[in-house]
């Protein structure tokens, strides 16, 4: 239960919004500062071009990840479906360790109609 409770508490607080608006409007300005920034320090075009991407990228990556910590557990249409893979293998193991019987299967109600015949 101490897990589950750590979880809950997980789902249940909120992610400080103003955190990812600024997260937001910062990757929103550096955006059209950081180029003449890089361009100004560096007198190259192409590495001023390759510092930009490569910052950009972060601070879209950190934007990415606070959006993902502001709802861990959102179930998106392009997640997998491991519940359904976890039901799947647990049959699948079922059926294996009792030879294709499996334990749900009721069928004590047909072997009372063959002692009776």
């Amino acid at each position: 239960t101490g897990m589950f409770n750590q979880c809950r508490k997980i789902a249940y607080t909120q992610f400080p919004f103003p955190h990812a608006q600024l997260t937001t409007f910062f990757l929103f300005v550096s955006l059209f500062v950081f180029p003449f920034l890089y361009y100004e320090y560096v007198n190259s075009l192409w590495l001023a071009c390759i510092m930009n991407f490569t910052t950009l990228a972060c601070f879209e990556g950190m934007h990415e990840v606070a959006r993902e910590l502001q709802d861990p557990f959102y179930q998106f249409p392009n997640d997998l479906p491991l519940n359904n893979y976890q039901v799947q293998f647990n049959e699948a193991l079922i059926s294996s360790m009792y030879g294709g019987f499996h334990p749900d299967d009721d069928d004590s109600d047909d072997d009372d109609e063959i002692g009776k015949a």
